[in-house]
Parts: C-alpha cells; structure tokens; sequence
C-alpha cells in the first residue's frame, strides 16, 4: 500500500478496495518493528555475511552451525525459513565423477595372450 501510494493512489481508494480502515493502514506505518522483526533482520545480515564469505556454498544447516557457534540462541528452521522468504541459496556442487578410460566397444583385434594364462 506504501509503494502504491507513492505511486499516486489515493489511500482511501486503497482501503476501501483491500476492506481496511485508513485508520488502521496509518497505525500501521506509525508501528515500531517487534523484537522477533528486529532479531530476525539481525539474523538475515549476519547469514548473509557468513553465505558471501563461504563463496555462496554455505547452506542453511551450515550458516546455523555458525551462528550457534558465535553464540547466537536460534533455531535451525528459523535460520532456513529467514533464508528461503530471502532468496539465499547455497551453490550445489556436483560430485566428482572420475572420466571413463576405457573404450571397449572398438573395431580393433585383441592382442594374443602370449603367456597363456
């Protein structure tokens, strides 16, 4: 409704279309941001530092080892929900696959066995 507004619309025409008070949508913006909002913007920085500073390989599980580690009290699932509603991902790397030698669907002969084994 912020952008919209910025945008030209008028806010009674808003709250009259979304079924809210102008009262409550002014209320809202005056709002200060709760504990968990605040701690959660914290938490999504200090993700962010540890996922640039991994190269972007750091996963959720991992970033919450880190964070558990610099002694912060969070929940994994809360450090993977922060993540996905932010568009953090990890790079999954592909396993290494030796590369196939041998080609045994040639046209050329064998070589004897000269030991006779």
């Amino acid at each position: 409704m912020q952008r919209l507004s910025k945008e030209g619309h008028s806010i009674r025409v808003m709250s009259d279309c979304l079924c809210v008070l102008k009262s409550g949508y002014f209320s809202w913006r005056k709002r200060i941001p709760s504990k968990t909002a605040i701690e959660n913007i914290r938490i999504l920085k200090e993700s962010q530092t540890i996922h640039k500073e991994s190269m972007n390989v750091y996963g959720s599980p991992s970033i919450f080892n880190k964070l558990k580690a610099q002694g912060m009290v969070i929940g994994k699932n809360r450090v993977a929900r922060i993540m996905r509603k932010n568009g953090i991902r990890s790079i999954i790397m592909k396993k290494f696959k030796a590369p196939k030698t041998t080609d045994s669907k040639h046209n050329f002969g064998y070589s004897p066995n000269l030991l006779n084994q």
